[in-house]
């Protein structure tokens, strides 16, 4: 009897146990049979990256039927759920959404369907979770929710449930709160035609009206927009107030729109920088003016207090997720500041709880795989249309996710950055058409950016319009603007430098990246840009384009070579290109502009080569080989700074005979010495079919003609001789820096600025000890597409009686044996000279180098120039492999 009696009572113990697990097997449902790789438990959503903790594991309110939300009797309950209710839609089951009354719910899990029909709704819950097998639908391709009809879920403002170190919450992670899919998500809100449209006239301050290139077809009145800010100034200087301005629209009439109130602000568009200041246009017509984007759409997912607890959007797993035309509102947890997350031990113990916790983003697809794919075709997920406003640091994000469509967002008012592909491996994705405004920029580790150069600690934090972590998505036509730090940066130093050269990428669509045989491995450092074509980046943004660690061709020559296409760049006062340790490089096409009336405040703009905004600096650590072919740039205070660094081999600006590469700045080129100890230690620059404009301005009247007076510039080629009439064509000998007078000026005129040079080779306030010796050779072929005038041009320090002098800057000499004796001498005894070469002064008949000194002034160069007798070197065009 006693026997039985301790039979029954473990049964009785061991049957509950019995019957969870039976429970927990149920409630993983067909899902994790079909290997989506999410794991559902009676607590926690388990994927092979995260575990998050089922907010309505204890519902309140169950479907019991499908039906109406507002139908007492599909409820288990009885009636319709009320205040902090915690709701289950089991699987089977298809719940509508027809309440538009601000009920306020503890959670919602989908296991079945819920829907949002074609009527105005409203929805406040604190999660809103939908497991493998599930859907939320709100609107389809074939059905959107139409225009007159609003749909609003908010993410209601409840505290986190993190607790503490010795006794930890329930969510020490911080995953709730927030909208997470594993299932299946479908919103298409009502469609526009073009989220964003070019203006077709500039707009000033005062004006009621906006011209659009093309009528905003699906844009109504009411709608809000924005329109940004396109000045020539520096966004991180601290008298700095950003002129972004948004509006609402009063009428539309065609490409017409009539705003609410008046234009604060003037928005210019890109102009050359010849006399009239005609405005650019391309060669398909398009005239580089500012962009107005549209910030509403009829489906709106925010959170409810922008100052409160946010809400984070996660999609994960196998997730098939369509997000069309929606609005995502001041969402997003983590800040853009540095990260504090919450850390476990091995004992699973909490040994930390953060308070800036990782990964809980406005718009995150975090590990998405996405559906398996029979015929490897289509896209694994599409975010189009949508809008993300107001964001903690990142807008949308694509984390380890593939082969997606990302097109025609808009990202506005982000705090780290805007568009942003985190773990460097993201491959195949689409990212076209898309917009980025209004970047503010936080704070890293090693703080704020401060507008010095590119900092090397830029993890998406610090205000970059789009930021990837690797080279592998199809980037077209997008636009970025008034972003604080950086238009366009591919910055893979966020991954360990020995995971960079180990990268696994899938294989097909639908792949799982936890398994090796799905996957491939590759380098990143043999990788170049998939495909960059017509991206454009403007206005109120210190710098355009910064490329890091990709390409190494000089390390991997199995590299690829990496080409940006039709690459548009306009008042940016930084540098419009910057690359480190990466090589060979072709800019096809790249278009910019600064703005004349601001380069000599841009002069000493921060961003550019040695903060003196130039519009392409050549020269970052091992940068091997780069092509300039079809370039295009006015207006800048440099337009490109050639200073060679580490492996730097040739440097080629490359026009044609019909479209010559056309270069009108203050300096069309400078040429310096290299600023680091190089590998190879030589250099090659060759200007082929390169057209140089003089830099001028308006010379009014005066009434009284002003007196001689004598200039002592460096050197000035420009300047008018005493009747005026073109350009210095000789000089006598003189001491150098000593000019003939500016003549008074009798009428109004355009006259070339003071100091102004088509090239400018500088080496005496550029040049460190390792580098004085260091070869060098400069060449211009066909001059202002002259065919056949080739020349080849040496620093003024090359010239024969030279005396080398000691520099005192770091390094040690290649010839310290030289210091006091002339380059013939050094060159004589030891073979040495000033970068590597003596300027062929007496084999021309010319010891002094007067004559070569006279060829350049009349060539517009600082330096020495030389007729050539025989062809320009040609270096190895580059495999596009």
């Amino acid at each position: 009897m006693a026997a039985q009696i301790a039979w029954v009572a473990m049964a009785i113990l061991i049957l509950p146990l019995v019957l969870n697990r039976i429970a927990e097997a149920a409630s993983r449902g067909s899902a994790s049979r079909r290997g989506t790789g999410v794991r559902v438990t009676k607590t926690h959503v388990i994927t092979h990256y995260d575990r998050v903790p089922r907010a309505c594991a204890s519902p309140t309110v169950v479907a019991r039927r499908s039906g109406g939300w507002s139908q007492a009797t599909i409820w288990s309950t009885g009636v319709v759920p009320g205040a902090e209710a915690a709701v289950l839609i089991p699987a089977g089951m298809t719940v509508t959404y027809d309440v538009a009354q601000m009920v306020k719910l503890r959670c919602i899990e989908v296991q079945g369907r819920l829907r949002f029909g074609n009527r105005h709704a409203l929805l406040y819950v604190s999660d809103l979770q939908v497991l493998p097998g599930g859907s939320l639908v709100i609107g389809t391709p074939r059905q959107p929710i139409a225009p007159c009809y609003r749909v609003e879920i908010v993410i209601r403002d409840t505290g986190l449930r993190t607790g503490t170190k010795k006794r930890p919450g329930r969510d020490p992670e911080q995953y709730l709160t927030g909208l997470a899919v594993w299932g299946e998500l479908t919103i298409h809100g009502a469609p526009l035609e073009r989220t964003f449209i070019r203006l077709a006239r500039e707009v000033r301050a005062g004006e009621p009206q906006l011209k659009l290139r093309y009528a905003p077809r699906g844009w109504r009145v009411g709608d809000e927009i924005v329109i940004p800010d396109t000045r020539q100034i520096d966004p991180v200087h601290p008298s700095y107030q950003p002129a972004w301005e948004t509006h609402v629209i009063e009428a539309i009439e065609g490409p017409l729109l009539t705003l609410t109130k008046l234009v604060a602000y003037h928005h210019p568009g890109a102009r050359d920088a010849d006399p009239g200041r005609t405005p650019t246009v391309l060669r398909d017509g398009t005239w580089l003016l500012p962009h107005v984007a549209n910030l509403s759409r009829n489906v709106i997912i925010r959170s409810e207090h922008a100052a409160g607890t946010r809400g984070h959007v996660y999609f994960a797993g196998r997730a098939k997720i369509d997000v069309r035309y929606a609005r995502w509102q001041n969402l997003g947890r983590t800040r853009a500041e540095p990260l504090d997350s919450s850390k476990y031990r091995k004992s699973g113990a909490a040994a930390h709880i953060g308070t800036n916790q990782d990964g809980r983003h406005a718009v995150h697809f975090r590990h998405l795989t996405g559906p398996r794919s029979k015929h490897n075709q289509g896209y694994q997920f599409v975010a189009l249309g949508n809008v993300i406003t107001g964001s903690a640091k990142w807008g949308l994000v694509l984390h380890d996710t593939h082969f997606g469509l990302v097109k025609d967002n808009v990202v506005f008012e982000a705090g780290g950055a805007g568009l942003v592909a985190a773990s460097g491996n993201e491959f195949g994705n689409l990212i076209e058409r898309n917009f980025v405004v209004g970047v503010r920029g936080g704070r890293s580790v090693s703080g704020r950016f401060k507008g010095k150069g590119g900092a090397k600690r830029d993890f998406g934090e610090l205000g970059d319009a789009f930021w990837f972590a690797g080279p592998f998505n199809v980037v077209i036509d997008n636009v970025a603007t008034s972003a604080v730090r950086t238009g366009f940066a591919v910055f893979p130093l966020n991954i360990k430098r020995k995971t960079r050269r180990s990268l696994r990428l899938p294989k097909f669509r639908g792949a799982d990246l936890s398994r090796k045989e799905e996957t491939r491995q590759v380098n990143m450092a043999t990788r170049s840009l998939r495909a960059w074509l017509r991206n454009e980046v403007y206005g109120a943004t210190t710098s355009a384009v910064e490329l890091w660690h990709i390409g190494q061709r000089q390390t991997f020559p199995e590299a690829e070579v990496t080409i940006l296409k039709d690459q548009r760049v306009w008042h940016v006062p930084g540098a419009g290109l910057r690359f480190y340790q990466s090589q060979e490089y072709e800019l096809d096409g790249w278009v910019q502009r600064s703005d004349p009336n601001v380069v000599r405040a841009s002069r000493h703009a921060r961003g550019g080569g040695r903060g003196e905004g130039s519009l392409v600096t050549f020269g970052g650590a091992r940068a091997h080989r780069v092509y300039l072919r079809d370039f295009d740039g006015q207006g800048g205070q440099y337009g490109i700074v050639n200073r060679g660094r580490g492996q730097a081999e040739w440097l080629v600006v490359e026009g044609s005979s019909s479209a010559p590469v056309v270069l009108r700045n203050y300096i069309g080129m400078a040429v310096r010495p290299w600023v680091q100890r190089p590998a190879n230690g030589r250099r090659t620059t060759i200007l082929r079919n390169v057209v140089f404009a003089p830099w001028t301005r308006m010379v009014k009247p005066k009434r009284k003609p002003a007196g001689k007076r004598h200039f002592r510039p460096s050197s000035d080629p420009l300047l008018y001789n005493r009747r005026g009439q073109g350009l210095l064509r000789a000089m006598k000998s003189q001491p150098r820096g000593r000019f003939k007078p500016m003549p008074p000026l009798s009428r109004s005129q355009y006259k070339p600025v003071f100091g102004s040079h088509y090239i400018a080779m500088q080496w005496q306030d550029h040049v460190r000890r390792e580098n004085v010796f260091r070869h060098e050779q400069t060449y211009i072929e066909n001059y202002q597409n002259r065919q056949g005038e080739n020349y080849q041009v040496f620093y003024e320090e090359q010239a024969p009686g030279f005396v080398i002098a000691d520099v005192g800057r770091q390094g040690e000499y290649d010839f310290p044996q030289c210091i006091g004796l002339t380059n013939a001498q050094c060159w004589r005894q030891y073979g040495g000279a000033i970068a590597g070469e003596v300027a062929p002064c007496v084999q021309h008949g010319d010891p002094d180098c007067h004559r070569a000194r006279e060829l350049a002034s009349e060539l517009g160069i600082q330096g020495l120039a030389f007729r050539l007798q025989t062809p320009v070197p040609r270096p190895l065009v580059p495999s596009r492999c």
